[in-house]
């Protein structure tokens, strides 16, 4: 019996259901998904509630989702879960326009969401108030604030107070409501009815119902009540009347779970497992609005509903326990949409539309790529399929209801009203020229034209008998009738209008046509106006109004708002505006202006070319890839929809978790501000904004600029958010305005100010610091470079203090030399003594004045650093003393010294601190009177050596002591002393000081004494103290001034002939010196004993030595150009020269220089002024180790020939004996250089090669050894002290006599040693060894 009653239902529910459908919701609604795909959090969805932005907010098994039309973004309830409370675990929301939003689930734990930090926080948990197991099924809040709380074990309430108190127990509590003061509870048995005010008083309703979900419609003042299993109730409150919805078919037996009012007609009621219906207020009729069995295009995907709400749009948001959340749509303008549906065939037969046309009986027709599909314009909606498996491409209105069908290949058909085939045209039969059908019209007359992909134009009369073919018109997409006589048709290149009467064909808009226009001749559509233009839909090209009077072309693509520049049909509609179907939706043409209807949600299709047609009801049908698009023309308008722009959330990037909760929230309030300050190191950021618009959500775009970082606005978008990096520090202002895809409008537009701080090093205080620590530096370096400055002015009056005494030497010599040499005279009058005395001790004086300022050039501390060493002081200490003790004894001054009982060691230079302590005793001894007393004394505290010299002198004036250090001064008491003084002396002393890395104080009282302290640094070992050696210069001889005149000098450097050779026995003396003078001197002095060659600098010394081979080289140090030491080192650095003595006479005295001087080689190192005496003496000892030199060598050429005779004299000359051959073989032998050696050794071989050789001569000789004649003469004359040919006549004697010994007679070898004559080789012989060849060879064969 219970089945057949559920039978009778289903029939009476399918016979009510196309009212439903036929109702005022068929059409109104476009439905749209949102699953796992778009990013819900699960597809069960308990709850769904707008917030004032009018973003959804959708509460699902796994948490909370925000929807906002574009993008789902998904957030967590945090807290401790047991496993058991997510098993069944069921969120729910709550939203307040005063309190906000809140969420809760089964387990009792109640979050609110802050917008600050962006997150649901937990705000309660029952079960840390409320003992017991318990379930928390609906929440409330009334409007003083009140939290009502329905849970399995009562009704609670929640005060402002956050106190927790029970209302109701014992009841099971599904739903809440409140109104007004009154609170509706929907319990398992029940309705309870409190007073918010009063709640301890309650009254019951409705009893023994199992009550879901409740609705108050406070109009009518009746409560909807939703039973688990009883189905609909209504109850008058008025009357407390109750009764049950009438009709209400079987699924209203399943709990119902919402009921939401829709307007003020119908109220939506959610059934679990059957869908959504909408119910009649006035009526109480319920009509089917969504489920999954519905066979519309608006559907569910789960029928398990749980949450209806009605969003301020009037869309519709559903939520099911499996199928996610569906969206009803409402339609603003009436869109069908007809799709094929797998496995129906009550639906199209293929997506892929490419023709639909309207019969007389008002079916419609859909050419698709799997036939023909026909929907019956019958009440039934029915659908029958014929042609299957053919691909249709075009359709074409007959005569009685008839239809021509073009295809893809399969020629033409011609169908009756029913579908059935009635005449079957093919190429194979003769009747068509191609069997691949693109377009079929019937103009005025009835008679039918063809176009296809091959073959030409076809005509074929109405009668069927008669037709016509243009061969030349082919590749037709589409043809249009413009009036009984033309026909226009649309070709790939171009289109052409044929005369019907005259045949004529007329082409326009050619690719020739448009050669000089960038315009496409691949027309698809064309649509003609009355004034001789046509509208041309080609592909590539857009869309062209072309006049074919002027041939003029306006081109409309997508630069200019089109959607593709592929147009594929051209409709007019009754206000004269072009519709045009594109490769990428649908699009109108108004007053010039490209508007797209890709904002009415899901005609962005891509249509297909002349799948077009204008029904009889008004409406335009298009044929797409995705099925067929029925649309209302004049219902369509421009709607000026509104979709405020808002700044949603700024994201600061690079952050980690935690950093970014923490910003949050400032981020926030920046945001409500509307200004947001970022810190330099938050420079990365994106910033999330939205307009929301369900309706229309599909044409809302986004453009954005950063204005002071960018220049232009960004491409229109559908994204919500934009990104910037690593933006500099600075203000910006971020401009986001909201656009209608459909014609570029503004909707909403809104402006950020951003500001990047700058970092704290780029901050005003910071630049503050900045330049005052540049200007500090600035300032140090301005007075550092003052100092030096200062201090270079300082050096450069001691430099020219130095150099100018350098320049006083040379002339104190030429004085004080004269003078010595006079002072020698006996026969001057005493008169005469007397003057050259006086004359000789004031120049020693200047001499001595010049010896101290020249001792500057030592003390320098500007000099690399010297090394410090160990030194005894106090030996020094004693030492100097020693040699004060005379002075002091003369000038009857106590002289003290306190030394402490071990020897002190400090680090220090030794000559450093001789002319240190020389300079301080010197002034301690000089500026202290008779009987007083100088005092020496060395203290060691520490690390720290102190040496203290104190006397009992003059002092020095207050005012003249900060001048002590600084400068060459003397004070005023110490220039009245009438002691003589430079004042370098102190300042010599500081500058020792600086260089020993010391330190130097003093403490003076002017007429009692001065104290002077010097602290050293403390030295550990204890080295062996060097001997020290000093030569002081002595004044032995004096010169004549009326011999100092100015001569210029004279240097033969001239190669000499022949007989200078043999004859010029002197050695040669080689001078350089700049001083003309001083120069004249030295020749004067030497040219008596030496061949004296003088040059005036060391370039024509070395041009000199290129020539000539000298003795001996006596150069001063200080020349221009190249400097005396600098021409030693390359005389001695040079392997023919080297063996040359070097004697450097320089006005440097000191140690370095004297050092120096020798480590570039000189022989000897003699200062000016000099004594002629001495250098004379000098120079003749250097000649002479030359001549023994000589002697060693010539011994050793005689070894390369053969061992000499044993006679007395070995040499002619006789100016050196047998004994002192024999005596000098035993001493050392002399250095030689080896280059100076192997030349000797070189020019021997060779005349011993050529021994034999008559001819052999010196020439020959110096060709051998590749030297001129002149430099080869003046090298062999100063090695060897022969003249060259004299060197080859005693090689060839010793060689006779070798001979000789051996039993040879005279003339066999005078002839084998190179002698034509034998009379001459004996004269030579004997003069060579004292005896006659003959008696000498007679000696030494017997």
């Amino acid at each position: 019996m219970k089945l057949l009653i559920k039978y009778i239902v289903i029939i009476i529910a399918f016979i009510i259901s196309p009212e439903l459908h036929a109702g005022l919701l068929k059409g109104m609604f476009n439905v749209r998904q949102i699953g796992h795909t778009e990013g819900l959090s699960s597809q069960r969805v308990f709850s769904i509630v707008e917030d004032k932005h009018s973003v959804i907010w959708i509460a699902t098994k796994s948490g909370i989702d925000r929807y906002n039309g574009q993008s789902v973004k998904n957030y967590t309830l945090q807290g401790n879960f047991y496993y058991g409370d997510m098993a069944g675990r069921r969120i729910q929301l709550l939203y307040s326009q005063q309190y906000g939003l809140w969420a809760y689930d089964h387990t009792g734990r109640i979050y609110r969401y802050v917008a600050k930090t962006d997150s649901f926080e937990q705000d309660l948990y029952l079960g840390e108030c409320i003992s017991g197991e318990i379930i928390l099924n609906k929440l409330c809040m009334d409007s003083h604030g009140t939290l009502w709380i329905g849970l399995s074990k009562g009704l609670y309430r929640k005060d402002t107070n956050g106190k927790v108190s029970p209302v109701i127990s014992g009841q099971y509590i599904n739903d809440i409501i409140c109104s007004g003061d009154s609170l509706f509870a929907g319990t398992s048995t029940g309705i309870l009815q409190v007073s918010c005010t009063q709640p301890f008083h309650s009254q019951q309703w409705v009893k023994d119902k199992n009550i879901q979900t409740l609705y108050y419609d406070t109009s009518r003042q009746q409560l909807w009540i939703g039973t688990f299993n009883s189905g609909l109730w209504i109850m008058d409150l008025k009357t407390s009347a109750l009764h049950q919805l009438e009709k209400q078919n079987f699924i209203f037996l399943n709990p119902i779970r919402a009921i939401t009012p829709y307007d003020s007609q119908r109220i939506l009621i959610g059934i679990d497992g059957g869908g959504v219906y909408a119910v009649n207020r006035q009526t109480e009729r319920a009509q089917l609005f969504i489920s999954t069995e519905d066979s519309s295009d608006i559907f569910l995907q789960g029928n398990g509903v749980y949450a209806v709400t009605k969003d301020h749009q009037g869309n519709i948001w559903i939520g099911s326990y499996t199928g996610g959340v569906s969206v009803a749509i409402l339609l603003q303008y009436p869109v069908t949409i007809l799709t094929h549906e797998k496995g129906n065939p009550q639906s199209l037969a293929n997506n892929n539309i490419n023709d639909i046309e309207e019969n007389i009986n008002g079916d419609i027709w859909f050419g698709t790529d799997d036939g023909i599909s026909i929907l019956k314009a019958s009440s039934t909606h029915t659908w029958s399929h014929k042609l299957k498996s053919a691909v249709v491409v075009t359709l074409c209105k007959g005569e009685k209801g008839t239809i021509w069908v073009g295809t893809y290949g399969d020629g033409l058909y011609l169908l009756d009203s029913s579908g059935e085939i009635v005449r079957h045209l093919t190429l194979g039969n003769g009747e068509l020229t191609t069997n691949y059908i693109f377009s079929v019209t019937e103009d005025h007359d009835g008679d039918l034209w063809i176009g296809g992909l091959e073959g030409g134009l076809q005509m074929i009369a109405k009668s069927g008998k008669s037709q016509k073919t243009f061969d030349d018109i082919n590749w037709i997409h589409s043809i249009e009738v413009i009036s009984s006589d033309q026909i226009a048709v649309a070709t790939v290149n171009g289109f052409c209008i044929i005369n019907k009467k005259t045949g004529k064909v007329q082409r326009y808009a050619t690719s020739k046509d448009f050669s000089e226009q960038n315009a496409s001749a691949y027309i698809i559509s064309m649509l003609f106006n009355n004034d001789g233009t046509v509208w041309l839909g080609t592909e590539g090209g857009g869309l062209s109004l072309y006049n074919m009077h002027t041939h003029e072309l306006k081109t409309f693509t997508t630069n200019e708002g089109m959607l593709s520049n592929d147009v594929y049909s051209l409709q007019r509609d009754s206000k004269g505006c072009i519709w045009a179907s594109t490769g990428k939706g649908l699009a109108i043409v108004k007053d010039f202006k490209v508007l797209n209807l890709n904002y009415i949600y899901d005609i962005d299709k891509v249509y297909n070319k002349s799948a077009c047609i204008r029904l009889s009801d008004g409406r335009f049908a298009y044929g797409s890839t995705s099925g067929a698009v029925f649309i209302t023309p004049d219902a369509i308008t421009m709607v000026d929809y509104k979709a405020p722009l808002r700044f949603t959330d700024l994201k600061v990037e690079y952050l980690n978790p935690q950093e970014s909760k923490q910003l949050h929230p400032h981020i926030y309030q920046m945001l409500l501000d509307n200004d947001v300050k970022l810190d330099y190191q938050h420079n990365s950021f994106t910033v999330t904004f939205e307009s929301i618009n369900y309706r229309f959500q599909h044409d809302i775009a986004y453009q954005y600029i950063l204005d002071g970082y960018e220049k232009s606005w960004s491409h229109v978008s559908p994204n919500g958010s934009v990104r910037y990096t690593n933006v500099a520090p600075g203000s910006y202002l971020l401009k986001v305005r909201s656009l209608r895809k459909s014609n570029g409008e503004i909707i909403s537009e809104q402006s950020l100010p951003i500001k990047i701080a700058e970092p704290w090093w780029n901050s005003w205080l910071a630049w503050i610091c900045y330049i005052c620590v540049i200007g500090s530096i600035f300032y140090f370096i301005l007075r550092y470079k003052s100092n030096q400055i200062q201090k270079k002015y300082d050096e450069d009056k001691i430099k020219f203090f130095i150099d100018t005494a350098h320049d006083i030497r040379t002339p104190v010599t030429l004085i004080m030399a004269p003078l010595e040499d006079l002072s020698k005279e006996e026969k001057l009058p005493q008169q005469a003594h007397y003057l050259l005395d006086m004359a000789r001790n004031n120049t020693r004086k200047l001499y001595s004045l010049i010896t101290q300022l020249l001792e500057f050039e030592k003390v320098d501390a500007h000099k690399k650093p010297i090394a410090l060493k160990p030194v005894n002081i106090s030996a020094l200490l004693t030492e100097e003393c020693a040699s004060f003790q005379s002075y002091c004894d003369k000038k009857q001054l106590h002289l003290n010294l306190s030394l402490p009982d071990k020897e002190i060691y400090a680090l220090a230079d030794l000559h450093l601190m001789e002319m240190l302590l020389d300079n301080l005793l010197s002034n301690a001894c000089k500026y202290t009177l008779p009987q007083g007393t100088v005092s020496l004394k060395l203290s060691c505290v520490k690390q720290k050596v102190t040496i203290e010299v104190k006397d009992t002198g003059i002092g020095i004036p207050a005012k003249d002591q900060k001048l002590l250090f600084n400068s060459v001064y003397r004070a005023d008491n110490a220039r009245k002393s009438q002691e003589a003084g430079t004042g370098f002396g102190l300042l010599q002393v500081q500058r020792i000081v600086k260089m020993l890395h010391g330190k130097i104080t003093y403490e003076s009282e002017l007429n009692k004494g001065s104290v002077f302290y010097v602290t050293l640094q403390k030295a550990e070992a204890a080295p062996q103290r060097p001997e020290a050696a000093s030569n002081t210069p002595l004044v032995s001889r004096e010169l004549n001034v009326d011999d100092v005149s100015i001569i210029p000098h004279s240097s033969d450097v001239n190669e000499r002939n022949e007989a200078d050779e043999r004859t010029d026995a002197l050695n040669t003396l080689l001078i350089v010196e700049d001083h003309e003078e001083l120069r004249y001197y030295l020749r004067k002095t030497f040219e008596h004993d030496y061949h004296v060659i003088d040059v005036p600098n060391g370039k024509e010394a070395l041009e000199y030595l290129s020539k000539e081979y000298p003795d001996l080289i006596l150069s001063d140090v200080m020349m221009p150009g190249i400097q005396g030491d600098e021409l030693c080192k390359l005389v001695k650095e040079n392997p023919e020269t080297a063996g040359i003595p070097f004697v450097l006479l320089t006005a440097k005295t000191n140690h370095d220089a004297v050092v120096e001087g020798l480590k570039k080689g000189a022989d000897d190192y003699i200062p000016k002024p000099f004594s002629t005496e001495i250098l004379k003496l000098k120079v003749q000892g250097l000649i002479e180790n030359r001549n023994r030199q000589r002697d060693y060598i010539m011994r050793q050429v005689l070894k390369e020939v053969g061992n000499p005779p044993a006679k007395d004299h070995e040499y002619p000359d006789q100016h050196i004996a047998q004994a002192e051959s024999n005596a000098q073989a035993e001493e050392p032998q002399p250095v030689l250089s080896e280059n100076d050696h192997a030349f000797v050794l070189h020019a021997t071989q060779l005349v011993i090669e050529n021994i034999s050789n008559a001819d052999f001569n010196i020439n020959s000789l110096c060709q051998e050894m590749a030297m001129s004649r002149t430099l080869f003469y003046s090298r062999l004359k100063s090695l060897t002290g022969k003249a060259p040919q004299e060197f080859i006549r005693i090689i060839r004697l010793q060689k006779a006599a070798e001979l000789l010994k051996q039993g040879k007679n005279v003339t066999e070898v005078a002839t084998d040693t190179g002698f034509v004559n034998v009379k001459y080789f004996s004269m030579l012989f004997k003069k060579q060894f004292g005896i006659q060849p003959s008696k000498y060879e007679q000696d030494h064969t017997d």
